[in-house]
């Protein structure tokens, strides 16, 4: 019997997606386990996690994390007149 395609849920696919993540900072960026799946779990909550469904954007500067977050999730710096 030809078995048919399971369709992943939100759950599976979100959890797919912070496994590759935290795999490609693993093999690309050399980090150790822990701290990948950290950053992992900072961009997922921020892509569809509590930091999401709150509204908050993401204030860093870790070029890792921004590099995974769309413009739409990472909070504008502004520049104060005094600075100029």
């Amino acid at each position: 019997m030809a078995e048919k395609n399971k369709t992943l849920s939100f759950n599976e696919i979100r959890t797919n997606k912070i496994i590759a993540i935290a795999k490609d900072f693993r093999e690309n960026e050399n980090l150790s386990y822990g701290d990948a799946s950290k950053k992992a779990d900072i961009i997922d909550s921020y892509l569809y996690g509590g930091n999401f469904k709150r509204g908050n954007k993401y204030k860093g500067n870790d070029k890792l994390i921004l590099k995974h977050l769309p413009k739409s999730r990472i909070e504008k710096k502004q520049t104060s007149i005094l600075n100029n």
